[in-house]
């Protein structure tokens, strides 16, 4: 009855092997990486200054996941992490072995923190890296190297992490629960760090962390103090996770962008992308007149309850996220991006920021997706892989550097 439930577990970890046999395609920042029949390409620029990139990886064989965060780029070799790029403190320049885990079923990298999914009962997620906004989720600010567990994310005796994303600053998961706490299995979602535009989706924002307790009416002085400085910000963040407060939906992908969060879920068959946080961009996908932005005057519109992506086909089967867009795979592999399209990364052709989603050119058999800052790569049935958006750093992987509005075949 619910469609596509399983979308994650058969596309995201273990899409198949077919044409040119590319089965893992992961692009952020301005980086794009993929793995074709075991070998490790990448190609794009890691910190702004490490811009050659095609020659990092050439001994990297039996890749099996990789992911680009804003900083590094991580992978998987028989059971062992590596690393390229900045990790918390340390900087790696070439790639480098960082952690050994078994049976790693995804691995995620934000703006210099990363996250692996286990298959693990218990403390199946780990995180490390920057963790100056919580994102590592263990309830402190303090970078560590080595991975950490997010506190209090699930309960094993009757909860399944189903899918980690990160992009930013922040991390959502998915969690399916079934017996014994419930009779009906449902899913949910939580999520951790940075939260100043509600894209943890508790329904807080920057202004519910101020400090409103009011003054002792009988302290002249403190009276006097408050006056001065009425209000004590406290960093919109949170530590360790946090249920957002979305109704039950069956869950089947979240996808996390600078600041807002999107998720795919299903009824009755039909298939539906909802988004809240930041929506300067027309990110969520809700319509909003992106003309009355221009005023510099205007405050940045959010949403800290999801909202509805508008005219977007009901057989959504993949989303992603970049920066301040998002794509979606429709009608069995058309796509449709919206938001931000400053570089064309939207694929319509224009430049147009889109606050509804637009049709992709020439591209209808896409199996998956991942977007950079502004850019975006989908991975077609046949195993080629196109790109679109800013390619000041070859990110589009068609050795051009031009950027292009329309999608281009990476070369690898």
């Amino acid at each position: 009855m619910i469609k596509k439930i399983l979308l994650i577990d058969l596309l995201i970890l273990s899409l198949p092997f077919v044409g040119k046999t590319v089965n893992l395609l992961s692009a952020n920042d301005s980086t794009t990486c993929l793995i074709n029949n075991g070998q490790l390409f990448c190609d794009g620029a890691i910190l702004k200054e490490y811009r050659d990139l095609k020659n990092q990886f050439t001994d990297i064989q039996n890749a099996q996941l990789v992911s680009v965060g804003g900083a590094n780029i991580s992978f998987l070799v028989n059971n062992t992490i590596y690393s390229y790029g900045y990790n918390a403190s340390q900087i790696y320049f070439k790639p480098t072995p960082l952690i050994n885990e078994q049976g790693v079923k995804q691995l995620v990298g934000g703006n210099g923190h990363n996250c692996i999914l286990t298959s693990k009962a218990k403390d199946a997620v780990e995180c490390w890296g920057i963790n100056n906004n919580g994102q590592l989720g263990n309830g402190t600010t303090i970078n560590s190297v080595s991975p950490v567990i997010p506190i209090n994310l699930y309960d094993p005796k009757c909860e399944q992490i189903v899918q980690i994303s990160t992009h930013n600053n922040h991390t959502c998961t998915i969690i399916r629960v079934g017996q014994p706490c419930t009779s009906i299995p449902y899913t949910y979602l939580k999520c951790w760090g940075t939260n100043n535009f509600g894209q943890l989706g508790n329904g807080k924002t920057i202004n519910d962390y101020l400090d409103l307790n009011p003054p002792s009416s009988l302290n002249i002085f403190e009276r006097f103090f408050r006056k001065i400085f009425p209000k004590k910000q406290r960093p919109p963040q949170e530590n360790q996770p946090v249920k957002a407060t979305i109704v039950r939906e069956s869950l089947s992908q979240v996808s996390t962008g600078a600041n807002h969060t999107c998720y795919l879920y299903c009824i009755f068959g039909d298939c539906y992308v909802k988004c809240f946080g930041l929506n300067n961009y027309g990110q969520l996908g809700n319509g909003i007149d992106l003309n009355r932005l221009k005023d510099p005057k205007t405050p940045l519109p959010y949403e800290k309850t999801p909202v509805l992506v508008q005219n977007l086909e009901t057989n959504v089967s993949f989303i992603a996220s970049g920066d301040n867009h998002n794509c979606a795979i429709v009608n069995n592999g058309q796509l449709k991006c919206w938001g931000n399209n400053q570089y064309g990364q939207l694929g319509d052709g224009t430049k147009i920021n889109r606050s509804i989603p637009v049709l992709v050119s020439n591209i209808s058999n896409a199996v998956s997706l991942s977007l950079g800052s502004y850019h975006s790569c989908a991975l077609l049935k046949s195993g080629e892989v196109k790109c679109w958006g800013n390619n000041r750093d070859n990110q589009l992987m068609n050795g051009a550097v031009i950027n292009s509005t329309t999608p281009v075949s990476a070369q690898f």
